[in-house]
């Protein structure tokens, strides 16, 4: 009797899951996106989401922003210092503040959304990769 009310759970719960799915899952899309939509380079570093929904894909030419429906991409100006650091982003953060960080081949840059340029962190070098401590400092 007990090995039968334990099957009836599981057929009942495995039946929920699976009208779940069919009730839930039929709105999933997929788009590929490349370089005919705007994308510089199809070698992809890192990719993260932030807090606005946004998609940031790190590529080997530039940084890209996606919001869904369009690929805006900023690149490194040597003659402007609010550019991101290097063209070539090895990795991608979003901090607990909901600022974005990426670790290139000059060092670190933080995304100033305010005014839509970067901060600059000298490394030293090459940085390929980002995280954050648990006090919320960029390591």
């Amino acid at each position: 009797m007990e090995f039968e009310i334990m099957n009836i759970r599981k057929i009942l719960i495995l039946s929920i899951f699976l009208l779940s799915v069919n009730l839930f899952g039929t709105d999933l899309r997929f788009s590929h996106i490349g370089s005919v939509h705007g994308l510089p380079n199809q070698q992809v570093e890192s990719l993260v989401e932030d807090h606005d929904g946004n998609i940031w894909i790190a590529t080997r030419n530039g940084l890209c922003r996606y919001d869904g429906y369009e690929i805006l991409t900023y690149y490194h100006q040597a003659e402007d210092p609010s550019t991101i650091g290097s063209s070539f982003i090895h990795a991608l953060h979003v901090d607990i503040e909901g600022r974005l960080w990426a670790s290139t081949e000059a060092g670190i840059s933080m995304f100033r959304s305010a005014s839509n340029d970067f901060r600059n962190y000298n490394t030293n070098g090459v940085c390929k990769y980002i995280a954050e401590d648990k006090e919320g400092r960029i390591i």
